[in-house]
């Protein structure tokens, strides 16, 4: 998506879909890592690491409400399209971060 998004939609849809092809260009590394983690987040369960599993993924909750209302909360003029690429720039980057503990826990 992220490389021939825009090719795939104008060839699929019409081109009054091209916000779509925005939106979908940039969440897709955010989604792929979300893939990605998806499979895999079942070994914190298998090794008994739940409990700070579910800490880290409340962390990562409140970071996706605090990306979405700082800007309207301080009255900052943003598109959503920028509120997509700060969201998507935090949640990657937090996704990374749980893949590293997933398996550094792995190999214990």
């Amino acid at each position: 998506m992220f490389f021939y998004g825009s090719t795939i939609f104008n060839f699929v849809f019409v081109p009054k879909w091209a916000f779509s092809v925005r939106i979908a260009t940039v969440i897709s590394p955010w989604l792929m890592l979300n893939f990605i983690t998806s499979p895999i987040s079942y070994i914190p369960i298998l090794v008994g690491a739940q409990k700070t599993f579910f800490w880290l993924n409340l962390v990562g909750t409140i970071l996706m409400i605090i990306v979405v209302s700082i800007p309207y909360l301080i009255e900052i003029n943003i598109t959503f399209v920028h509120l997509l690429s700060i969201l998507n720039v935090v949640q990657s980057i937090f996704l990374g971060l749980i893949l590293i503990w997933i398996f550094k826990i792995a190999r214990n």
